[in-house]
């Protein structure tokens, strides 16, 4: 097989616990580290004693057509089991987010195996049509969506974000609102 790699962010603990892991797919000619550079998602974890991991695409694109997927969704499977059986990770606090590219395979990956995962999110991405219509996922799972655009004439930026939990109130809950941020 072709060797896979992982940057894996995981801050000094004192106990030997099991603890939370957020992975995170980079986008479209990405690298983990340098998606970790830019986002400094890890940072804002390391009180949380959340471990980060930020595995890589065979040259540097996640693979998200119908039949190369299947290669990725199991690269991702089998790097999870890895922290578990390592006494990283605890199977319960499991959460899976991508951007643009790893967007869309974290929602494919959400969808077909949501018993694995706490939560899942995607920046940058929307679910491609025949993914939703085949998305029936075992059990709900948190999920959030977040998507901007630029909008050239006013030079600011919008991002719209929408969170669906189907755990809140016995039904579905949605709720989006909008960030603009002017470019300056």
């Amino acid at each position: 097989g072709v060797k896979r790699t992982a940057f894996i962010v995981e801050h000094a603990r004192l106990k030997r616990a099991r603890r939370p892991v957020v992975v995170f797919l980079h986008g479209q000619s990405g690298a983990g580290v340098r998606v970790r550079d830019r986002l400094g998602l890890d940072r804002g974890m390391k009180s949380r004693s959340v471990v980060a991991v930020y595995p890589d695409a065979i040259g540097g694109r996640w693979d998200v057509g119908e039949n190369g997927s299947e290669r990725e969704i199991k690269f991702v499977r089998d790097l999870i089991a890895k922290l578990e059986s390592d006494g990283i990770a605890d199977p319960r606090r499991i959460y899976i987010a991508g951007g643009g590219p790893g967007g869309i395979l974290a929602m494919r990956i959400a969808c077909r195996q949501a018993d694995r995962f706490a939560g899942a999110a995607a920046l940058i991405s929307l679910m491609p049509a025949t993914d939703a219509a085949a998305c029936k996922p075992a059990r709900p799972i948190p999920f959030l969506l977040l998507a901007g655009v630029y909008v050239a004439w006013y030079g600011y930026y919008e991002y719209r974000l929408i969170v669906r939990n189907d755990d809140i109130g016995g039904g579905p809950v949605d709720s989006a609102f909008s960030i603009s941020n002017r470019k300056s």
